[in-house]
């Protein structure tokens, strides 16, 4: 019995030994961790990253959560790299989802060393909707989420598939599914590891910038800079007030031309007028006695008197008027 345990632990030391050597002859490491649904999935992501990365996978098909993060992560892992976990569909089935969540965040806590991205439990299409062991595994989701808030160096992934991407008996998914969800976390993978390396550039290029030598003829290329930077000042100002003046003369014509033409008809209206009147005067002449006025029609002449008189209105009104 005690040979047996000797061999089983010397069979994981030797395990986890090579997979840690396999994953850091790369630039970037890329470490699996999971149950029956991480099939296959080693081989799916390292076709989606370039040759700087090495993908491994560690498959325990049907263990739960404390089987699978039992496994020796080499302290040789650094930020640049990565482990993914995914765990919990056998804990939840059991009904043990909260030992599974504690056994997910102690392996984060107790890998604080390098990036971690855990994989959520996925839906049981095996299952109805309404099944007890769904709503469990929303629950899961859920909780998991909001307890890795805390965990800059750890995030999670969502499993945003469908009943076509799993099999008939709704369990595991199928080839398409499988593709799908190893994109998205290739995808999560660059994102994670792009950002330590971004980070990292900047300062070195600023280095390589500074110790650049920039002596020769730097003066002259300052002063042409300042020649041309000056010309097309100079050009740009010309061109400005040269169209400043052409629209101020061509405003000073137009006000002048329409008060020009509103002078002319003015004094054209009044000359007509005044003509008109004339011979108005001239067809009837007026007679310098009171109240008379001489019409000329003809030869013959009539006078029209013009009575003054004020009409008196009667003292006594009928009844009818009232």
């Amino acid at each position: 019995m005690r040979n047996r345990k000797k061999s089983e632990q010397k069979h994981k030391n030797q395990q986890s030994n090579n997979t840690c050597n396999m994953v850091k002859s790369k630039k970037h490491s890329v470490l699996i961790l999971g149950d029956s649904h991480a099939k296959r999935s080693a081989d799916l992501i390292m076709n989606e990253l370039s040759k700087e990365f090495g993908v491994i996978g560690i498959v325990k098909p049907g263990a739960r959560s404390s089987d699978i993060l039992n496994t020796n992560i080499d302290k040789r892992m650094t930020k640049n790299d990565i482990v993914v976990v995914w765990a919990g569909t056998n804990d939840i089935g059991k009904d043990r989802a909260k030992e599974g969540i504690n056994n997910v965040i102690n392996f984060i806590e107790r890998t604080s060393h390098t990036n971690i991205l855990i994989m959520e439990a996925p839906h049981r299409h095996d299952l109805a909707d309404w099944s007890c062991v769904n709503r469990e595994v929303i629950r899961f989701n859920r909780l998991l989420a909001k307890r890795m808030k805390s965990y800059q160096h750890a995030a999670i992934c969502s499993m945003d598939l469908g009943r076509q991407h799993f099999t008939k008996h709704g369990l595991h998914m199928n080839k398409e599914g499988k593709v799908k969800m190893c994109q998205q976390i290739a995808k999560l993978v660059k994102l994670k590891v792009g950002e330590r390396v971004n980070r990292t550039t900047p300062s070195e290029s600023r280095i390589h910038v500074e110790a650049i030598p920039l002596n020769y003829e730097g003066n002259t290329v300052q002063k042409k800079t300042t020649k041309t930077q000056l010309n097309e000042t100079e050009e740009e100002t010309a061109e400005i007030q040269a169209t400043a003046t052409e629209d101020e003369t061509a405003e000073i014509q137009g006000t002048a031309t329409e008060d020009e033409v509103t002078e002319i008809q003015v004094t054209e209206v009044e000359g007509e007028t005044a003509e008109n009147q004339a011979k108005e005067d001239k067809a009837t002449p007026v007679d310098p006695s009171l109240n008379r006025v001489v019409s000329s029609s003809g030869d013959q002449q009539q006078e029209i008197r013009m009575s003054t008189r004020k009409r008196k209105l009667p003292v006594k009104l009928s009844k009818d008027f009232l």
